[in-house]
């Protein structure tokens, strides 16, 4: 084998072996925030400003932060004060929530994102989710790791 191909193929089998032991950030445990303002609330609420869009979009503005623990347990809680709790699990870069008090009946049983951290900004994709206001919320921008 000549010199040249040795280097080749070495440097391909480097290239393999780095990206095989390279690990994806882990998403929890670990505290997240996002501050969202009225201004960015979904047209859907209504225009900026319509009455009806400050009443039906309230709970969607404030600062929230989520919290993932070690016992697959996630709270939510809006300006200091907790809204829900409940359950989570991460596989790769999906999360899937699944027991929330707060969006809980009976036809929201779970919800399915995806999720990309960009050193401490996450970012969450609704896959499937019934429960509107914990998709917006996830969704409407990124948040950032405490």
């Amino acid at each position: 084998m000549s010199r040249f191909k040795f280097v080749i193929i070495t440097v391909f089998i480097m290239f393999v072996l780095i990206a095989c032991g390279s690990t994806q950030p882990d998403l929890a445990p670990g505290t997240y925030v996002t501050d969202i303002t009225l201004d960015e609330v979904p047209e859907r609420f209504g225009p900026p400003w319509a009455p009806e869009r400050y009443s039906g979009s309230a709970y969607l503005v404030g600062r929230f932060e989520l919290t993932f623990d070690e016992t697959d347990k996630v709270v939510w809680t809006k300006n200091g004060r907790e809204i829900t709790a409940g359950e989570y699990s991460v596989i790769s870069n999906m999360l899937e929530f699944g027991f929330d008090a707060l969006c809980n009946s009976e036809d929201i049983q779970s919800g399915s994102y995806e999720w990309s951290i960009d050193g401490d900004v996450v970012t969450f994709v609704r896959i499937e989710d019934d429960c509107e206001g914990r998709a917006i919320g996830l969704t409407l921008k990124p948040w950032l790791k405490q």
